[in-house]
């Protein structure tokens, strides 16, 4: 499981204890989540090499034997 996940539990857990309300946690827990997500696609999309990376494929890599 994620980072974000096991944080999300634990400040729960705090807060329930602490407080009783655990709705600004999870809001938070949320976007962090989110922006998790995000950063995530953007790796993806980062390592995926473009017809210019300096690491290019070429069109006929497939062909060679």
């Amino acid at each position: 499981m994620s980072d974000t996940y096991e944080q999300l539990v634990a400040a729960l857990r705090a807060v329930v204890t602490q407080t009783g309300d655990p709705r600004p946690v999870i809001a938070f827990a949320l976007q962090a989540i989110e922006q998790e997500n995000l950063a995530r696609r953007r790796q993806a999309q980062d390592a995926v090499p473009g017809p210019y990376a300096p690491n290019a494929m070429s069109i006929y890599a497939e062909r060679l034997p």
